[in-house]
């Protein structure tokens, strides 16, 4: 079962928020959650042609930890899917779109491994 904690310590409520990601009780990695503010909502109307709210989650960026938890190879797309499907079931208003999959590699780099929508 896939968990994601509340907002941890440190988190800014309405502007961005961590988040531990836990399966079967074992940590594997953060979730990073950017949210619209007025000034985003400006932006988007004037230059692009999407519907967005302030407050709405955007810019998630989920952290899957290789050197603490378990690498994106080692859950494999099906639980990397599950965890993409658990995020936009608990931030409202959330698209796989706006969903960014990195690994926390064993030198402490991010490597990127795909987008929110490719795992639908």
């Amino acid at each position: 079962m896939i968990e994601i904690s509340e907002p941890l310590p440190g988190s800014q409520i309405g502007y961005k928020t961590t988040h531990s990601i836990n399966i079967d009780g074992k940590y594997v990695g953060r979730i990073e959650v950017g949210y619209m503010t007025q000034s985003d909502v400006k932006t988007f109307k004037k230059y692009a042609k999407r519907k967005v709210k302030v407050g709405q989650p955007f810019g998630v960026q989920i952290f899957i930890d290789s050197i603490k938890g378990r690498s994106a190879k080692d859950l494999g797309r099906e639980k990397l899917a599950e965890i993409v499907a658990t995020a936009k079931s608990k931030f409202i208003g959330l698209e796989a779109r706006d969903i960014y999959i990195l690994e926390i590699n064993k030198d402490g780099k991010n490597v990127i491994i795909g987008r929110g929508n490719a795992y639908e």
